[in-house]
């Protein structure tokens, strides 16, 4: 016995201490004889009322089983078995006891096969690896329910079995197996993952957070094995599915990892010399996002796609293996199709915006090769069934939706890539591109985005067409005009989408926004309004209140310089003999004279002209009103003996005192009163009397 226990510690290398063949032969004896005893006295189960500390019997048959493992290859099957049923009564006293073990000989047999993984992992790694997951399998499926109750998270789980030694000690020797031969370690955690079921997660999450690049490069790499090797889609499901658990429990902390060597799968398979493998990476990823059901694949790789594709040769290189993949791996073309449109519906990443940015440009691109007829048979195809969603199915909870809403937010906001699309992006380059085709699809997009998120959406994408600075074509009409359209869709009362809208205008007539940017938006408002009137657009009437809501802002821009014959021309085309409060009655009043005489000191005559005739179509309009017409005839007749403009009309330079020209203090323009009625001789004409200047006393009178 004392050789035994000697030969037991030595070195796993065995030149360093000769056996002879009688000392295998007696202790080959000894082991027969205790474990068959040990056999028939307890048939290796636990039992409560057997005392827990091994007897000396036992240690012998473990220091038996231990010698014979490193020393007799014949014996190492049986070695294992007994050292498995030795360690299973350890664990289940650890339940039942609550820990009440006597840990000797658990830490006998670490010793032994920890150094032996270490010594020779070419020889041992692949028979410690699968006898330690077997095992722990089987407790995992045999206590599952007693170590922790059924609602424990994975963590609990984790950290309730590692509190058990030999459990621990198995695990451990599984991430030691893995740091030496992860290919055969890796492929029998998988095999014990799809046998055990849930039960073993613990141990994959274990074995994950030590390794966590290695695992998923492993995993990914033997599936794709498998997947490849595999004669029908059925036949690999199973083993998809396994890897998709191990997959998705290690997503939580190491996504990166994840999406990393993701990633390097996808380059990997579009060189230039791809074996069959390499060919079958994108459908082995679509399906294994597909099995996916907590979406950590199909997150993964929604954020490396389009870095992926950025390369016109890397899509090309795709779309070349399409007629590969159909029938081998789907059965249709329109498997394909179904299968990539489910895939984009339920997918919430932001990169997702950059997908369908892909999948619009090669839709749209002049071209008559597979790759272009096939984006744009996917694009009709997503466009129905989002339809459907928005539609036909708009009351159903339980209709995915997570596409319209990533499309619909900032996505810059939420990823840690600075160089992510945003439906932003895609409106600009669908303008920049001047193709009507890509123009009427985004217009589809944009619709389903706003009915399905509402005000905000429709807000964000407003504006951002109108500040855009692009010429005022038809395209850009043709978008402001979708998207009122789908506002009014989504809400049908009058007054909700017609305040949506009058918001939106006004957040781009404010003094703080760029002058160039304000521009812009007042040219395609004027636009837009002319062309919905003239084929008269049923958003005509929510357009052109909009607009008359913001008569406060757009008076206030009417003599600015850059922007202000801008305005005047968008104003011309409003219907103003409309009745219109006071407030906007007077501002508009006020602006428009004031202009009208500014504009004749402009030298070209052309200009002149212009300028007279907008004023004169605005005031007429606003002289519908008695009292507006009566204000304005008072306030054309002080200004022409105005000093600064009373010379334009005959009037001698040198007669008036020399005022320093400050027209924003003048009375024309104290637009604090206009919404005082001025009646003649009445109080409030005496005190409003005069101008707002420098007086004698250099006081302001």
């Amino acid at each position: 016995m004392t050789e035994i226990r000697s030969s037991s510690k030595k070195n796993a290398n065995s030149c360093v201490s000769p056996i002879t063949p009688a000392t295998l032969l007696s202790t080959l004896d000894q082991f027969l004889y205790l474990a068959s005893n040990a056999n028939d006295r307890s048939s290796f189960s636990y039992s409560v009322e057997r005392d827990s500390s091994p007897d000396e019997n036992e240690q012998i048959a473990v220091q038996s089983a231990l010698f014979l493992l490193q020393n007799l290859p014949p014996a190492r099957p049986a070695a294992l078995t007994y050292l498995s049923q030795a360690l299973f009564k350890q664990v289940g006293q650890f339940i039942h006891r609550k820990g009440d073990v006597d840990d000797s000989l658990v830490l006998q047999i670490n010793s032994l096969l920890g150094e032996l993984v270490e010594t020779c992992p070419n020889i041992w790694c692949r028979d410690v690896a699968r006898w330690a997951v077997i095992q722990l399998g089987r407790w995992s499926v045999e206590w599952d329910g007693i170590i922790v109750s059924n609602d424990a998270t994975l963590e609990e789980r984790v950290a309730r079995w590692l509190d058990c030694l030999p459990a621990q000690v198995l695990a451990n020797l599984t991430v030691s197996c893995v740091a030496h031969d992860a290919d055969n370690t890796v492929a029998a955690l998988l095999e014990a993952s799809v046998h055990n079921g849930p039960a073993l997660n613990w141990l994959v999450a274990h074995v994950g957070c030590s390794f966590p690049a290695t695992i998923v490069n492993r995993v990914l790499s033997l599936g794709l094995r498998s997947f490849t090797a595999a004669t029908s889609l059925s036949q690999a499901t199973h083993q998809l599915n396994s890897i998709v658990t191990i997959l998705n429990h290690l997503a939580e902390r190491h996504f990166p990892e994840i999406q990393r060597e993701l990633r390097s799968v996808l380059l990997s398979s579009l060189s230039d010399n791809s074996d069959d493998c390499a060919k079958a990476v994108v459908p082995y990823l679509l399906n294994l996002s597909n099995t996916s059901q907590s979406r950590a694949v199909l997150k993964a790789l929604t954020a490396s796609l389009p870095q992926v594709l950025r390369s016109d040769r890397r899509i090309s290189c795709i779309a070349n293996k399409l007629s590969w993949w159909i029938p081998k791996y789907f059965p249709s073309p329109e498997a394909l199709i179904d299968l990539l449109v489910h895939l984009l519906l339920i997918s919430s990443e932001p990169a997702t915006c950059e997908l369908i940015f892909l999948l619009l440009r090669g839709s749209v691109l002049p071209s008559s090769d597979q790759g272009s007829q096939f984006a744009t048979k996917l694009f009709h195809y997503l466009i129905g069934e989002l339809n459907i969603i928005v539609y036909t199915k708009f009351n159903l909870s339980s209709v995915p939706r997570p596409l319209l809403k990533c499309l619909g937010t900032d996505a810059k906001e939420d990823t840690d890539y600075d160089d992510v699309m945003t439906i932003a992006d895609v409106i600009n380059w669908s303008l920049e591109m001047d193709n009507e085709v890509g123009v009427k699809r985004i217009g589809q997009i944009l619709t389903f985005i706003i009915v399905e998120q509402g005000p905000d959406a429709f807000s964000a994408i407003f504006q951002t067409i109108l500040q855009f600075n692009c010429p005022v074509n038809r395209d850009t009409i043709y978008l402001l005009h979708t998207v009122i359209s789908a506002i009014i869709n989504h809400q049908p009362s009058y007054d909700r989408p017609f305040k949506n809208l009058s918001f939106c205008i006004a957040q781009n007539l404010f003094p703080d926004v760029k002058l160039n940017s304000i521009l812009n938006a007042v040219k395609k408002l004027e636009a837009l309004h002319v062309g919905a009137r003239e084929n008269s657009s049923y958003i005509t009437k929510s357009l052109t209140n909009a607009l008359l809501s913001n008569i406060n802002h757009l008076s206030k821009l009417v003599n600015v310089p850059e922007i202000g014959y801008s305005v005047l021309e968008l104003l011309s085309h409003m219907p103003l003999e409309k009745p219109l409060s006071l407030s906007h009655l007077m501002s508009l009043g006020h602006a428009v004279v004031y202009h009208f005489f500014s504009s004749l000191k402009n030298v070209t005559l052309e200009k002149k002209l212009k300028s007279a005739n907008l004023c004169n179509k605005i005031l007429l309009q606003l002289s519908h009103s008695t009292l507006a017409h009566s204000i304005f005839v008072r306030l054309l007749f002080e200004a022409s003996f105005r000093p600064e403009w009373s010379y334009l009309f005959g009037a001698r330079k040198d007669v008036f005192l020399e005022i320093k020209e400050s027209p924003h203090h003048l009375l024309l323009t104290n637009h604090e009163f206009d919404s005082w009625v001025k009646i003649p001789k009445s109080h409030n004409t005496i005190f409003h009397s005069g101008k707002i200047s420098k007086g004698h006393n250099g006081k302001i009178s």
